[in-house]
C-alpha cells in the first residue's frame, strides 16, 4: 500500500518506459511528455528515468528490475508511466506488475490521455486546452 512522504519531504519520482522493438531515439517524445506532465503536477525534483528499450514484455525487463529494487529500498515513492501497457501488453500481467510496485510502497501514476477530459465545473466538453488547439 502506498504511504505518502511526510509533509514537506521531497517526492522521489521515477519515469518508466518500455518499447519493443528498439527505439533509436530512446523514446524521447514519451520522455518529454512525462517530464512535461510531471512539471505541471508540481514535482520539483528531476525524475530518475528507467528505459527498457527494445525489450519485449514477455522477456526479462532489467530496468523494471532496477526500479523495483529502488522502490523496495524506499528510494522511489512515485512512478509515472504513460499507461500500464509499459509493464506488459497483457492486461493481467501489467496490473500485477503495477500492484507489486504499489505493495512495496510506491504510487503508480498514469498520464491521462489527451482524449480524456475530466468533468470540471464551468468547463464544457467543447472547450479545448490551449496545447491541443490548432495553430492559427
Amino acid at each position: 500500500m502506498y504511504t505518502p512522504a511526510p509533509c514537506g519531504a521531497p517526492r522521489r519520482l521515477a519515469l518508466y518506459l518500455r518499447c519493443y522493438p528498439y527505439d533509436a531515439w530512446g523514446m524521447s517524445a514519451h520522455v518529454g511528455a512525462l517530464h512535461y506532465y510531471a512539471d505541471g503536477m508540481g514535482w520539483s525534483t528531476a525524475p530518475l528515468i528507467f528505459l527498457d528499450n527494445g525489450e519485449p514484455s514477455s522477456g526479462p525487463l532489467p530496468a523494471l528490475g532496477r526500479l523495483t529494487a529502488l522502490v523496495a529500498r524506499g528510494w522511489i515513492d512515485t512512478v509515472l508511466v504513460p499507461g500500464l501497457w509499459v509493464f506488459s501488453l497483457r492486461d493481467r500481467e501489467a496490473h500485477e506488475r503495477a500492484a507489486r510496485l504499489e505493495a512495496l510502497g510506491c504510487a503508480v501514476q498514469t498520464v491521462p490521455s489527451p482524449n480524456h477530459r475530466p468533468a470540471i465545473a464551468g468547463v464544457t466538453a467543447t472547450d479545448t486546452p490551449p496545447w491541443l488547439a490548432p495553430a492559427v
